[in-house]
């Protein structure tokens, strides 16, 4: 109510109302005229008959009372039935409409009521006399001549009560609340998505100046996010760099790969875990005693050696194998176990102690 009123302060008045001298003195023209036939009349007039009509009509802020006049003179000529529906009275309304929920700005509901006379010569009423095509008419040249925008044709809808409009209303506010929640929804994903969609650019922007081995490190990362802020980026890269953007999504794709076998990695079960911590002495042992086997196998497999230093080296070698796998038999015999059924040697300690004393006999012999 308040805001109504608020709404009333704030428009003009400019209604023309009929207690205008002018006015009157026509409506009690009209009225006496009417005494005069109801008095005279052989015929005579129906106690339910509307000796006026009022027509309600939709208008812009611009029109004025000249405006409609001149349109229903249009009317009455296109309309022979009309010529005796003369205007008593034209009032337009500028102080009517509501608030807009949203913004609180004033909505005005510009329009004009039209009084009419409604009886002939034969107290007939005018109006009850007209098809709905010609009433569809009165429509069509009111809105040429007004510029407006033409109703629905043809419409079978029944008038309202305010009840009913009021309800109708209502139901249309609960509806946009429950869509409320939905829409806000929607505006929180698209802003999402753009907050991605700016990191996405912001860290290819830093791996494409590492990637590219740029120089000028800060003009080129202020540059290149100006050209993401105005769209021109994958312009600017299409003509200087058009793989750029593809070598980055490999880049990705080569993390995602990493990331999902660390992921894979910390995921092991229990079992798996403890079956690869029974499983990791058994491989450094074969890798490191097959590598001091091979690492220098041209020096230590020969029987027979050229120098004294091949002799050395050879016996350097072997003794190293032999102290790793009795330190190994003696701390973990299950690991050495095993490692010496898949080595070509079977026993490292064994086979290293003949090389060992091989290497001995050969170089006393010498001697």
């Amino acid at each position: 109510m308040e805001n109504q009123d608020l709404l009333n302060r704030k428009l003009k008045h400019t209604s023309k109302l009929i207690q205008e001298k002018a006015k009157y003195e026509i409506l009690m023209g009209y009225l006496q005229e009417l005494k005069e036939k109801k008095k005279n009349s052989v015929k005579k007039v129906r106690k339910n008959s509307t000796t006026f009509k009022e027509i309600v009509l939709n208008i812009d802020k611009h029109h004025t009372i000249k405006d409609i006049e001149i349109a229903y003179k249009k009317v009455q000529e296109a309309i022979p039935k009309l010529q005796e529906a003369n205007f008593i009275n034209v009032a337009i309304h500028r102080d009517e409409g509501h608030f807009n929920k949203i913004t609180d700005e004033p909505v005005v509901n510009y329009h004009a009521h039209l009084l009419l006379n409604n009886l002939d010569k034969n107290n007939k009423t005018i109006f009850r006399q007209l098809t709905r095509a010609e009433l569809s008419k009165i429509q069509d040249i009111m809105a040429e001549s007004l510029q407006m925008e033409r109703g629905a044709r043809n419409s079978n809808n029944k008038h309202k009560t305010k009840w009913q409009l009021e309800h109708e209303k209502n139901k249309h506010i609960n509806k946009i609340r429950e869509l409320l929640p939905q829409v806000e929804n929607e505006l929180k994903k698209d802003k999402e998505r753009d907050t991605e969609q700016q990191q996405y650019y912001t860290d290819f922007i830093e791996w494409y100046i590492i990637d590219r081995k740029m120089r000028n490190i800060d003009y080129m990362r202020k540059s290149l996010h100006d050209k993401y802020k105005n769209n021109t980026l994958h312009e600017y890269l299409e003509k200087y760099d058009n793989t750029a953007l593809v070598d980055y999504k490999v880049h990705l794709r080569l993390l995602e790969k990493e990331k999902q076998a660390e992921q894979e990695k910390a995921d092991m079960s229990l079992e798996q875990k403890q079956q690869q911590g029974i499983m990791q002495p058994e491989i450094t042992a074969e890798y490191y005693i097959n590598e001091l086997f091979f690492k220098n196998w041209g020096n230590s497999n020969k029987s027979k050696f050229n120098t004294r230093s091949q002799a050395k080296k050879a016996k350097a070698i072997y003794t190293n194998i032999y102290n790793y796998s009795k330190k190994l038999k003696d701390t973990d015999p299950t690991t050495y176990e095993k490692v010496s059924k898949i080595l070509f040697c079977k026993d490292p300690i064994e086979y290293t102690l003949d090389r060992i004393k091989e290497i001995e006999r050969s170089q006393s012999i010498e001697k």
